[in-house]
């Protein structure tokens, strides 16, 4: 048996209200937010890092963020996968049998 783990990241563009937005964003569920940018007008850049299970659980925390009030672009940068083997062996003799 094997279980994935996903990282990706994103460059969110903000037009306004950085902060209310960072703090919307961290609140979603295994998200971090590493580094950000404001700039004058009050909007700026975040770096956004989700971690996930699934290749859907990234693509829906994607969408979500892209729905939040003030997001006027997101960039996808970069997706990590990592698949780990289990070792145990009486699971495999488990799901053989069924």
């Amino acid at each position: 048996m094997s279980q994935e783990y996903h990282v990706s990241s994103l460059i969110v563009y903000a037009t306004q209200q950085l902060e209310q937005l960072k703090a919307q964003i961290i609140a979603l569920s295994n998200i971090e937010i590493p580094i950000s940018e404001a700039n004058e007008e009050g909007g700026g850049k975040l770096i956004v890092v989700i971690e996930a299970s699934n290749q859907k659980e990234i693509a829906n925390k994607f969408e979500q963020i892209k729905a939040l009030p003030n997001v006027m672009a997101l960039s996808y940068v970069f997706h990590q996968l990592d698949v780990q083997q289990t070792d145990d062996i009486f699971e495999d003799v488990l799901h053989d049998s069924n």
